[in-house]
């Protein structure tokens, strides 16, 4: 188990992210060669990447982007590889797009992401908050998976990016920083505890030694972490499963749009062990087509009254989006006090009042 945390100062926006992990075994290329099945870009078939990637919490798959944070409080987003990679010599890097809460200012939740490459398929951990609404927050951590989206207890590597720090006595902060951890399965962690335009994120990993990077838009990098590796139970094996996970708490009293949007551009992996690499796995899909579907506001708007139905509509859209968001928080706090309401009326007959 290891954690080192370097501090970032950044304006939200586009985050691009290299993370490398690697070998000290024979084989070793330069620049890598690209792992088609494990990367993915805006151009890559629906079927084909939901028979490779699962997607679940918010999480949300579309044309262009992959939603992991759509401003919802006390929520979590996951997408895992459904299949392991077969190197322990690596290169990740994908984009990242943060975009600050509507109103301005800065995010009042707990809330960030996190990179994983974990020795388990760990899909297949969330099938318990499936139907989970209020509470999220609370389940997870009951289920012991209350560490950015995933296990306290993992088995691998976690390199995360959180928004808030908390200090020694619990208290929240604004703090954006980077964090490594590496376990073996057998500790657990408490994120209270332990845990831009153009910010570019270099993670180098090798068997003994973990090193963290980062730079602004046309500045140098600048090391933020660097960690020599003496235990062996640390040392980085194949056949890890890549996620990337986000997380959102709860914040009693905070209207839901308080809190970042967070988007997934493209994710490439590259092989920089050519000994490591046997092929790859054969999974079959049905490729996606779009079903031809007429447009009634092009076919019956005409001219400038189309437009001006189209704009009502995305009115009507975003008002919407916005009373569902700020209306959840509430009814959450109307059952806190009905609750406690029931509970004083109870004490109150007991003591006959």
């Amino acid at each position: 188990m290891y954690l080192l945390d370097g501090l970032l100062s950044f304006t939200r926006a586009a985050l691009a992210l290299s993370v490398f992990f690697g070998s000290l075994f024979r084989g070793v290329l330069a620049d890598g060669k690209p792992v088609e099945f494990h990367s993915f870009t805006q151009e890559m078939d629906f079927h084909k990447f939901t028979s490779r990637w699962d997607a679940s919490g918010t999480c949300i798959p579309l044309h262009n982007h992959i939603v992991l944070s759509p401003r919802a409080s006390d929520r979590y987003g996951a997408l895992w590889h459904k299949y392991p990679l077969q190197t322990n010599d690596f290169e990740v890097e994908f984009t990242i797009a943060i975009k600050p809460p509507t109103p301005g200012g800065d995010p009042v939740h707990e809330q960030g992401f996190a990179f994983w490459y974990v020795y388990e398929n760990a899909s297949s951990k969330y099938s318990d908050l499936a139907h989970i609404t209020d509470g999220t927050t609370d389940k997870m951590n009951d289920m012991g998976m209350g560490l950015m989206g995933y296990k306290n207890n993992f088995d691998g590597v976690g390199v995360f990016f959180a928004h808030n720090k908390f200090s020694p006595s619990g208290d929240k902060e604004l703090r954006p920083s980077a964090s490594i951890l590496l376990n073996d399965g057998f500790q657990s962690f408490d994120r209270k505890k332990r845990s831009p335009f153009g910010l570019s994120v270099r993670i180098r990993l090798q068997p003994n030694d973990v090193m963290v990077e980062a730079k602004a838009e046309n500045q140098g990098w600048v090391k933020l972490i660097e960690y020599k590796i003496d235990d062996n139970r640390h040392r980085l094996k194949p056949r890890g499963y890549i996620g990337l996970t986000s997380f959102v708490g709860a914040a009693p009293n905070q209207p839901s749009y308080r809190t970042d949007l967070l988007n997934i551009h493209d994710f490439h992996v590259s092989n920089h062990d050519n000994s490591m690499m046997s092929g790859e796995p054969k999974v079959t899909y049905n490729p996606y087509k779009a079903v031809p579907r007429q447009d009634f506001l092009e076919d019956h708007g005409g001219g400038n009254g189309g437009g001006k139905h189209s704009d009502a509509i995305a009115t009507l859209v975003r008002a919407t989006y916005r009373v569902i968001m700020e209306l959840e928080p509430l009814r959450s706090m109307e059952e806190r006090t009905i609750t406690e309401l029931s509970v004083e009326w109870g004490r109150v007959l007991l003591h006959g009042g």
